[in-house]
């Protein structure tokens, strides 16, 4: 679904699309240059450090890169991620991404965009 900001002061400027995504991808998959580049700087080290570098990498990813997404639509706006997050248990993570500006208008059609999957959302 897609909507304006429910804040009073943001909602004519800001667009915030709700998402869930369950289950949770692999990050080896999704970042798999990271996860080689990481299996050979712990090389040689032991297993206790090597998981606890292992959870402090997938960390920083899940946090940093993992929920990005993109936004664009049928008349070519550009607009900017504002923000957002992630709430992760055992049932998937969700929240919201922000974006600046609300479509205009003219917008009939909006895409997001997050890793290799993009989704048409309705406009209205």
């Amino acid at each position: 679904m897609v909507n304006g900001d429910s804040g009073a002061s943001n909602h004519d400027t800001m667009l915030s699309i709700r998402w869930r995504v369950a289950p949770d991808p692999d990050l080896t998959a999704v970042f798999p240059a990271e996860a080689a580049q990481l299996a050979r700087d712990t090389a040689g080290i032991d297993e206790w450090a090597q998981q606890e570098l292992r959870r402090k990498a997938e960390s920083l990813l899940r946090m940093r890169r993992l929920f990005l997404f993109a936004l664009q639509d049928d008349v070519g706006t550009e607009y900017l991620h504002r923000g957002g997050g992630s709430h992760g248990g055992p049932g998937g993570t969700t929240d919201e991404a922000e974006f600046v500006p609300i479509p205009p208008p003219s917008a009939t059609r909006l895409e997001l965009t997050w890793l290799d999957l993009t989704i048409e959302l309705p406009v209205g």
